[in-house]
């Protein structure tokens, strides 16, 4: 009679490959799962930040040194840079928003 069981080696080699094509899973499912969330949050400051502009942007605030906090709930604060672009009267304008660790930018010529 032959003997046909695995041996503990062979067992031991299966279970290391296994579990090192288990971890590459798991390392691709938590990576897209952070740039998901990321993306959420990028996605929600834009519609915020959007918003923010239309309400304002005929009487658009004067440069700032820093970031200045804004009394809302969807974006903690801002900053302008205005820029003459060397025509009469026209500025290059950066406006940056900011909630929590993520920031977008628009630039606005007017």
């Amino acid at each position: 009679m032959q003997n046909r069981a695995f041996t503990l080696l062979e067992v031991l080699v299966a279970l290391v490959v296994f579990s090192v094509a288990a971890m590459g899973v798991y390392g691709l499912l938590n990576q897209s799962l952070f740039v998901q969330n990321y993306s959420n949050e990028k996605l929600d400051l834009i519609l915020a930040s959007t918003e923010y502009i239309y309400t304002n942007i005929n009487a658009i605030p004067d440069e700032t040194a820093g970031w200045k906090d804004i009394d809302s709930s969807n974006v903690d604060a801002y900053r302008i840079t205005k820029t003459p672009i060397g025509f009469y009267n026209i500025y290059k304008i950066d406006w940056d928003f900011k909630k929590d660790d993520v920031v977008i930018g628009y630039v606005i010529y007017r």
